[in-house]
């Protein structure tokens, strides 16, 4: 499992809410109807697509949300918990972790949990934060204006 954490100048229900609406937006569909919705699209690998099932598999307002990528045998697992920091601060904590059913596929996500190997990973994960901090920033930017 590859762990990162950022703490963020918004409160749990402003980072609660925009990563809700980065899920409802993608899969077009209302929040009430966000948990356990299945979204089929295709991803892009080597010369081909293949078909990708996504889902939200656990919401817990302002506290957690969990989300499911599958595609062929493989399935990663990415978690938001966001913790209260104060009136106004939010520690939000990304984790990911891949599955196979092959054993050389699961062996390369176990090899990716380790600290040695996992830089690069750990580094699309804090990017993955820092957007979603700077997105927030200039959504209340605009506010003010």
């Amino acid at each position: 499992m590859i762990k990162v954490s950022l703490v963020m100048p918004h409160n749990n229900e402003e980072v609660y809410d925009f990563i809700i609406k980065l899920f409802t937006d993608q899969f077009k569909i209302s929040p009430e109807r966000l948990l356990n919705h299945r979204y089929q699209t295709t991803m892009k690998y080597m010369k081909s697509f293949i078909p990708v099932e996504q889902r939200v598999s656990e919401l817990i307002e302002n506290e957690r949300i969990e989300f499911v990528s599958q595609y062929g045998e493989q399935m990663i697992q990415s978690t938001y918990w966001l913790e209260r920091q104060g009136e106004n601060k939010t520690k939000v904590t990304l984790s990911e972790e891949g599955t196979s059913n092959k054993k050389t596929i699961d062996l390369n996500y176990k090899l990716f949990s380790f600290p040695l190997v996992n830089s690069s990973a750990k580094k699309k994960l804090k990017m993955r934060l820092y957007q979603i901090n700077q997105s927030l920033k200039s959504a209340k930017e605009g506010d003010v204006e």
